[in-house]
Parts: structure tokens; sequence; C-alpha cells
């Protein structure tokens, strides 16, 4: 058991630094695809038909991307309270485990109803572009499933936290920030 988590959680590093690199290189080109627009618009004035449309949809994906590596980084937005200090133990664990249940139902949820969409979007293709549509609403399904993958990693490092890889912070079962 422990081998296949210390696997699954190399495996996360190499998700995570590929989610960095994509990331990265999706915000050079929408950046280059932009400043490309404007100097084609108004200095040539003759703009190009796709590139607002192509900026639109790498867009899409940074935004699922970025969500995955934050749920990979554990740096999503969480309130700066201290529940542990104030609260009594058994308080501060029904709290973080209706949280954590919370988080795995939108999990599911965005995932499911993201095959949904994908599944809808299929016959379409974009205007400009013509593209499938479904390779936008794809970024839907598949973050949902990294995000997923990510958040029960950081819950099996709460039980087996000698597996989890280093500096990767986690919390324990009280809610304070572990690192290990």
């Amino acid at each position: 058991m422990r081998s296949i988590l210390r696997h699954m959680y190399l495996f996360s590093i190499y998700i995570s630094r590929y989610l960095e690199f994509v990331i990265a290189g999706f915000l050079f080109s929408m950046v280059i695809l932009s400043l490309a627009q404007v100097l084609m618009r108004y200095c040539f004035k003759s703009p190009f038909t796709w590139s607002e449309e192509l900026v639109r949809y790498l867009f899409v994906w940074s935004i699922f991307l970025g969500g995955s590596l934050a749920m990979a980084k554990n740096l999503h937005l969480k309130m700066g309270i201290n529940i542990a200090a104030v609260l009594p133990d058994i308080v501060c664990r029904t709290i973080n485990s209706i949280i954590s249940m919370c988080i795995f139902s939108v999990l599911i949820i965005l995932l499911w109803k993201g095959f949904e969409v994908v599944e809808l979007t299929k016959d379409r293709y974009s205007t400009a572009l013509q593209i499938p549509m479904w390779y936008v609403w794809s970024s839907v399904p598949i973050n949902g499933a990294i995000m997923l993958y990510f958040f029960l990693l950081s819950k099996l490092a709460i039980y087996f936290p000698d597996i989890a890889v280093v500096g990767r912070s986690s919390m324990d079962r009280n809610g304070r920030k572990l690192t290990t």
C-alpha cells in the first residue's frame, strides 16, 4: 500500500510540474496572440479573425489548469481563522470533515456535469477556428478529475504523513497545517 501511495505522490509531482509548464505556455501564447491582434488591428488595419477566439479558449483551459495546480499545492482560498486554537478537537474534526465532503461533492459534480457538457457540444464547432467545441469544454471534466486526484492525495497525506512528498503542505486531523 505504501509503495502505491509513494508512486501516486511522485506522479503528482510530475503532473504539477507539467501543469506549470503548460499554464506558462498558454499564458505566453495569450500575450503574444493579443499583442499580434492589436498590432494587426491598429497598425495594419487587418486584424486576425481567429486570435480572439483562440485566446478565449486558452484562457478557459488556463483557468481550469490553474485550479488543478492550486489543488495540487493546497493553495485554494481559505478562511484565515485558526479554528483549532479556539474550538475543541472534536468540533475541528467535524468542521474539517464537512468541508472535505463539500469539496469532494463539488468535484464529483464538476466531473459529472463536465462530461454532460462535452457530450452536448460534441457536434458543435467554433465560429472562427472551426474546431470542435468539445476540445474547449473537455477542460472541465479533465481538470475535475485532476483536482479530484490531488484532493484525494491530500486527504491520504493526513493518514500517511510519511508518504507525502517533501515540501507538500497538508492539514492534520485538527485542521493545523503540516509540512512534510
